[in-house]
């Protein structure tokens, strides 16, 4: 998990509206204690929530583009089956799928969020199989794997998710779609608008010239 500036910033604040929050418990005075009280409980849950955010936060990485985010490698299994092996490189987690199909496309959740600048932050979503020939596509069952892992805090992603609400916006990062092979690597990085896939060494190379 990634404690950047914008975490701790998130942090900091919370901690402020707890301590604004106790303090306003413990004053004396009935009607005013109450009022205070109130006050102090809606402080606490503010506080509550933002910390929750700033966990949630804290699982992606903010990304400038041309960053890479993520490696991929094949293995060849059978036919129209492969081995994809992922490594985040933000997080070094490892993750290895049977992917059907001929082709191959990477997601990423991204965040903007207002106060935090123009630099978006990014998660890996998910890896999915895709066939060449349409008839295929579509009566053979699709392969598609989570890369996200189990949400910590509030998912401000799926919160968010197809809405703009001017401090944070939600939508999807995606490559397009590339061509598997055996011992193909490539690697994904942040493109102008989403993610962008390369191929990294000569079986990869060789497999997208055939495929274009």
């Amino acid at each position: 998990m990634e404690f950047g500036v914008v975490t701790i910033v998130l942090l900091t604040f919370a901690a402020v509206l707890i301590l604004a929050g106790l303090k306003l418990l413990f004053k004396p005075n009935w009607f005013i204690q109450f009022l205070r009280g109130f006050a102090g409980f809606g402080l606490l849950l503010v506080a509550t929530g933002t910390i929750l955010s700033a966990l949630n936060l804290a699982s992606y990485s903010q990304l400038q583009e041309g960053e890479d985010i993520a490696n991929v490698s094949f293995t060849k299994q059978n036919e129209q089956s492969f081995q994809a092996t992922v490594v985040n490189i933000q997080t070094g987690a490892q993750n290895a799928f049977v992917i059907d199909g001929d082709m191959w496309q990477i997601d990423a959740r991204v965040l903007r969020v207002a106060f935090a600048g123009s630099t978006p932050f990014y998660k890996l979503d998910r890896i999915s199989g895709r066939y060449y020939s349409l008839e295929q596509e579509r009566s053979s069952p699709k392969t598609v794997f989570s890369l996200a892992g189990e949400s910590v805090g509030f998912d401000l992603w799926r919160l968010f998710k197809g809405s703009d609400m001017g401090i944070i916006s939600a939508d999807y990062g995606s490559a397009t779609f590339l061509p598997m092979a055996d011992g193909a690597v490539f690697t994904v990085s942040i493109g102008v608008s989403g993610l962008q896939a390369k191929p990294v060494n000569s079986e990869a190379q060789h497999i997208v010239n055939e495929w274009q």
